[in-house]
């Protein structure tokens, strides 16, 4: 499988680490390989997430306290 990033991004290298790690699930093909790239990549979003959830909830509270 070949991935490609532009800009700036984490190494993919534990999730092919993993994989590799796995050699009888590895035998299931490009499903299982497609399954680790992109947990590891939904894995990698969490953070972003939670920063943008704190930002809407810093909104939610300063339009109810200016209200």
């Amino acid at each position: 499988m070949v991935t490609v990033r532009h800009g700036a991004s984490v190494s993919y290298a534990p999730a092919r680490e993993k994989a590799e790690a796995c050699p009888k699930l590895l035998a299931h093909g490009e499903d299982f390989i497609l399954h680790t790239v992109l947990d590891f990549i939904v894995d990698n979003y969490a953070p972003v997430m939670e920063s943008v959830l704190a930002e809407v909830e810093a909104s939610r509270t300063a339009s109810s306290s200016a209200s």
